[in-house]
């Protein structure tokens, strides 16, 4: 069995040794294991560090440094595209593997599910203090699930937590490479930060595809280093509202049951009255006026959104007090 780690990145040569390193210390494990990297024109020491990385770790490094930024999304697929293994593990490149992940992980490859999905453990950005020791995807414990028709996939979107269960998160995912191979991309999806997501719901469309969900956080996640958050907090929550509608529409258009039960993970993974206090908090008019279009989609009345935006002070509070996002979430469930 081979593994294609798929490693897209852009100036993170600290991190990227750092993820190297932890995929080269597994122990216990016979999988066959290569690198590929996505180098998105990187002006720090990656390229010169490959050849250095290859001998000190002993894995095959499969490495392309575009020309010209492309982009994130086309990144993460050029990733995929290096791949030859049988199964391709998406990586973002500031995250680790926990120290036993592979040998977790070897005997469930050999049950040959297209798609494996498993937990996370958060971080701070110098990954000595851990902020979530298991965050969870969905709400079952491990589970298999086939999916032959539209009550199978109903059933699976019933038991996500969070969008992180339909495949936001890179480092947990797990693809069969043949699997990915046989969808068409649609393009439109470039620009969404979701594009790999497309694939993936794409492949559970299939009759008689699987995925197999480890309730294991086996990757490591880097925290207060999201890419998407550079540009303001009310921008990277309106990525999941767009991104995810955007699938809906592309995905499920014609089954509207299917549509409903899948766009209610936008609600549990972000709930109403503290992200519609957050956003009052940080965006700005024009954001404002979107995040309430999608709440309005979500089945909440413009009216009351715009009744929460001028508590605005209170979402700094919560924002401050973790006892008060603690209760606010009770509330919420």
């Amino acid at each position: 069995m081979k593994v294609s780690f798929c490693i897209p990145t852009y100036n993170r040569a600290v991190y990227l040794e750092l993820l190297l390193q932890s995929i080269k210390t597994q122990q216990a494990h016979s999988l066959d294991l290569e690198i590929c990297i996505a180098d998105n024109a990187s002006t720090d020491s990656t390229e010169e560090l490959i050849p250095v990385w290859e001998e000190k770790f002993g894995i095959p490094i499969r490495y392309k440094k575009h020309a010209n930024n492309i982009g994130p999304d086309r990144n993460y697929l050029a990733a995929i595209d290096l791949a030859t293994g049988d199964y391709c593990w998406i990586f973002g490149s500031d995250d680790m593997l926990r120290s036993d992940a592979l040998v977790s992980i070897e005997n469930e490859l050999n049950k040959s599910f297209d798609i494996y999905l498993c937990d996370r453990r958060e971080l701070d950005i110098t990954m000595s203090t851990v902020k979530n020791a298991h965050r969870k995807w969905l709400s079952k414990g491990t589970k298999e699930y086939v999916f032959n028709n539209d009550d199978d996939r109903i059933e699976y979107f019933n038991d996500c937590e969070s969008v992180g269960g339909v495949f936001s998160y890179l480092s947990s995912i797990i693809v069969r490479r043949a699997a990915w191979q046989e969808i068409a991309f649609d393009e439109s999806f470039i620009g969404t930060a979701y594009p790999h997501v497309y694939i993936l719901l794409k492949i559970i469309q299939v009759q008689g595809s699987s995925l197999s969900y480890l309730s294991e956080p086996l990757a490591l996640c880097r925290g207060d280093n999201d890419t998407f958050e550079s540009a303001g907090k009310a921008k990277r929550v309106l990525i999941d509202y767009a991104g995810y509608f955007k699938l809906s529409d592309a995905l499920y258009h014609n089954k509207p049951l299917v549509k409903e039960k899948f766009e209610s993970i936008l609600s549990r993974e972000r709930p109403y009255i503290y992200t519609t206090l957050m956003i009052a908090s940080y965006a700005n008019a024009k954001e404002r006026d979107k995040f309430a279009f999608y709440q309005q989609r979500l089945g909440h009345q413009k009216l009351m959104t715009n009744l929460l935006f001028i508590l605005g002070p209170i979402a700094t509070a919560l924002k401050k007090s973790p006892l008060l996002k603690k209760i606010t979430k009770k509330i919420l469930k």
